[in-house]
């Protein structure tokens, strides 16, 4: 297969379709060193105004992810920031960005990541997607802050605000899942017992609701929604809800036995 679409690379035999399939059986054989390279064929070809463009960018992030994931379930943690680092290159992905972003912060590489996504902005490798990096950014630098004053909600806002002016993955399952952590995080720390803001409530379930929709193919991302719904609905003493998620995020197991 590599030999055919290496071959045709520069004739009207290789069409964006015979790349897509390329892809996907490349992926499937775990051939990632092909699939890499097919893929910047790909994108060279296609631009997001494109039909075929979400499918291509689905596999070539998930091929990248998959390998991220592994290695921090291997513990060999120093090599993932590596995987998801090529795949946010490759398709500007909100999952692959938060996996680089928290795997370098796990790390302790904080200020590399800000050099890195100058860079990545200088050559045009990010577009709208840099208000979910920053978003994110503010929520983790926000760490000390948020554990010192337990009624802090400030850092949320930033990052909620930032979020709702995204566009171009305004639909993403991660988008909507950051923002319902946001407003979980935002109730849990207003709320007083029994009093809480039920509108926030609502807004943070229908966020985590909208993750699951978007995120029926991605275990990963839905084996989070899950979670944060079972805490969502045992805050407001929603407790048999609360049981059915956490039953269904069990079923998908833990990386970490802890």
């Amino acid at each position: 297969a590599y030999e055919i679409v290496s071959r045709d690379w520069s004739s009207d035999v290789c069409s964006s379709d015979l790349l897509t399939r390329g892809l996907v059986l490349f992926d499937e054989a775990n051939e990632y060193r092909f699939v890499n390279l097919i893929a910047g064929m790909w994108l060279s070809l296609n631009s997001r105004a494109d039909s075929e463009f979400a499918h291509g960018r689905e596999i070539v992030a998930q091929a990248q992810l998959d390998r991220g994931y592994d290695a921090l379930s291997k513990e060999n943690k120093s090599l993932a920031p590596s995987y998801f680092y090529g795949s946010l290159l490759l398709t500007d992905d909100l999952e692959s960005h938060s996996g680089y972003i928290r795997s370098m912060v796990t790390q302790r590489q904080r200020e590399t990541i800000d050099l890195r996504y100058a860079s990545i902005e200088k050559e045009n490798f990010i577009g709208d997607n840099r208000l979910f990096v920053k978003a994110l950014l503010i929520l983790l630098d926000s760490e000390t802050e948020l554990a010192a004053n337990p009624a802090e909600t400030g850092p949320f806002d930033r990052a909620l605000d930032l979020l709702d002016q995204m566009k171009d993955d305004r639909d993403s399952a991660i988008r909507h899942l950051l923002m319902g952590y946001c407003k979980l995080k935002k109730l849990e720390r207003q709320g007083k017992g029994y009093d809480l803001d039920r509108g926030l409530f609502e807004e943070a379930h229908r966020h985590f609701m909208l993750t699951l929709d978007q995120a029926r193919d991605n275990p990963r991302v839905t084996a989070s929604a899950l979670m944060d719904l079972g805490i969502l609905h045992a805050r407001v003493q929603n407790h048999g809800l609360a049981v059915r998620f956490f039953k269904r995020r069990q079923a998908f197991g833990f990386m970490d036995a802890n």
